[in-house]
């Protein structure tokens, strides 16, 4: 995901794990990466009618408020929002699915 703060510009990508959050602002605010589902996407080695989606629920506290929402890796669907001035984009999910059986 990226992360933007809108009232000071600044701009940085930030890698998180499922059930991992990042909370560097200076206002207390956390966003945290509670799951990816739904993962259609077409696996590297094949070729699909779909390019497919996968999505990542998210939530983002400030204040004992908590907000929830999901942002989708296919650009047809929602990958980004913003929420109390923060720009929060989905840049991708990985790992990127295999057409590899591994054992």
């Amino acid at each position: 995901m990226s992360c933007s703060k809108t009232d000071h510009g600044t701009q940085s990508a930030v890698n998180l794990k499922v059930s991992a959050c990042f909370n560097k602002f200076e206002n207390k605010v956390s966003i945290c990466l509670d799951s990816v589902f739904n993962d259609s996407r077409c696996p590297t080695g094949l070729v699909c009618i779909w390019e497919g989606d996968a999505v990542a629920a998210f939530s983002i506290s400030s204040h004992d408020n908590i907000k929830k929402f999901n942002l989708h890796t296919n650009n047809s669907f929602q990958n980004d929002t913003v929420i109390d001035g923060i720009t929060i984009k989905l840049l991708t999910i990985t790992p990127y699915p295999s057409s590899v059986v591994q054992n």
